[in-house]
């Protein structure tokens, strides 16, 4: 049986779902892994909610200047909305805000933990 990680969105732009539709991560074989959707939700939120345009998902948002304390805030309460957690202060560590795809990996290893939690 394959297991996968629930998640609610809203709105679909160019094929991402964004807060309230439920999607399936890793319940189906599709072209995109579980971390690249959820690398195009994490995109999302940093242009339509913290107003920055990455280049790439690899970008370093700290020495690129594009992250900074207000903007950290903003991105982990737009991530919190749109997969519904709540990220503990102590797992709030700056390596794992350095790129997109570093957000993805915390983020994806965060609800496959507490999917791990739920009977």
């Amino acid at each position: 049986m394959m297991k996968g990680v629930h998640i609610e969105a809203n709105h679909c732009l160019d094929g991402v779902l964004l807060n309230h539709d439920a999607i399936w991560l890793g319940a189906r074989n599709t072209d995109m892994t579980e971390v690249d959707k959820i690398q195009g939700l994490i995109t999302n939120i940093l242009v339509g909610k913290v107003y920055l345009e990455v280049p790439s998902p690899t970008t370093d948002l700290m020495k690129a200047g594009l992250l900074d304390s207000i903007t950290l805030v903003e991105l982990i309460v737009g991530i919190e909305e749109q997969f519904g957690i709540q990220v503990p202060l102590e797992e709030i560590e700056i390596e794992h805000f350095r790129s997109v795809e570093a957000i993805a990996d915390f983020v994806s290893s965060y609800l496959a933990r507490e999917s791990g939690k739920q009977v």
